[in-house]
């Protein structure tokens, strides 16, 4: 079974060359991006050059319910994922240890 890598902020930049860097070496590419149409995009461009199977999401990592979304999908069209890479991040101003969900 091919190996499946799910990328946050795919669609661009670094997240992008990690997303084409698995694809080169053979794995399945989930582009998630703030951005679906860049993501579906770029996701297609993956596919493309390196024939592997790849699609974009749109997803808002702030956004717990997103995020859980973007998990069932790629769980139901994969049944698993192999590498998780958090490319993108939530800026804020407190002791992790203190942060609540909500912040």
């Amino acid at each position: 079974m091919t190996d499946v890598a799910v990328i946050t902020g795919g669609a661009s930049g670094f997240g992008r060359a990690l997303a084409e860097g698995c694809a080169a070496h053979g794995m399945n590419v989930v582009v998630l991006d703030l951005d679906g149409d860049r993501a579906d995009t770029e996701a297609a461009a993956l596919a493309a050059a390196y024939g592997v199977e790849a699609f974009g999401l749109r997803v808002d990592v702030a956004d717990g319910a997103s995020v859980e979304a973007a998990a069932a999908t790629v769980g139901g069209r994969f049944g698993k994922a192999d590498l998780v890479v958090s490319n993108v991040g939530v800026q804020l101003f407190a002791s992790i240890d203190r942060a609540t969900d909500d912040e």
